[in-house]
């Protein structure tokens, strides 16, 4: 069975095993093949059970982070002062935070919910939303990152609500969920579609692990994650040279 740990081992070069052992590690080494997006970038840090796991292409930064945060405990890492010494010590090589985000994982099968407006959107049918432009996370319509399956809510023909994943890693489907009638947003509809997704998917690819992500400050779609049967997997922040403007 396919373990976040799995995808994580891949992007840092460790084993699954590395993943239990009780300390921060620390790795310099370029993006690789078969990375989530986010794990695509100079410096990449995931807090994974209560531990940093951190990989940048420099040398320097990555000893300059490990010298100062080889024994800060994963839990505490995002207060702010963390953050605020981290960003300076960024500052001197040139770099800076890019992003940062909680991501979601089921906390066992999820089981479909039945509502006849809910129907599958297969994968060769995904091209064909993309003129409806009310549609900016649930499906990427990239080569790269490609969009697998989607669900949407319908009524009277029309898409309310929908979801969709794409193969977003090695061994991971990212799913995204949108809302596209306000009329329809107090119903529980987006749960409904990440359930009737994440569980269609755990049965068609269950050597596939499907991830949730978001922002710390979406609690809406945080709590559309909790009530659809996701638990938080890990956090992320991700980092970079800076990049002048000419």
């Amino acid at each position: 069975m396919t373990k976040i740990t799995d995808q994580l081992a891949l992007e840092f070069g460790l084993a699954p095993a590395d993943f239990a052992q009780p300390y921060n590690r620390f790795i310099t080494a370029p993006p690789v093949s078969g990375a989530r997006y986010w794990a695509r970038d100079a410096g990449d840090l995931v807090v994974y059970q209560d531990h940093l796991y951190v990989r940048t292409t420099n040398p320097l930064v990555t000893d300059g982070i490990a010298l100062d945060f080889n024994t800060t405990p994963g839990e505490w890492f995002f207060a702010w002062p963390h953050l605020r010494e981290l960003e300076r010590l960024l500052h001197r090589y040139g770099w800076q935070i890019t992003n940062h985000a909680p991501f979601f994982l089921p906390a066992g099968p999820v089981q479909p919910p039945s509502d006849s407006h809910l129907m599958l959107i297969e994968r060769a049918d995904i091209p064909l939303f993309k003129k409806d432009k009310r549609i900016h996370e649930a499906f990427a319509y990239d080569d790269v990152d490609p969009d697998m399956l989607g669900v949407g809510y319908f009524d009277d023909g029309q898409l309310k609500v929908v979801a969709g994943a794409n193969q977003n890693g090695r061994y991971t489907w990212e799913i995204g969920v949108e809302v596209l009638d306000p009329a329809f947003a107090r119903q529980g509809l987006a749960v409904k579609v990440v359930q009737a997704l994440t569980a269609e998917i755990q049965r068609r690819a269950p050597e596939m692990l499907v991830v949730y992500g978001t922002q710390f400050s979406h609690m809406r779609s945080m709590n559309v994650a909790i009530r659809a049967g996701f638990k938080v997997g890990w956090t992320e922040l991700t980092f970079a040279p800076i990049r002048s403007h000419h």
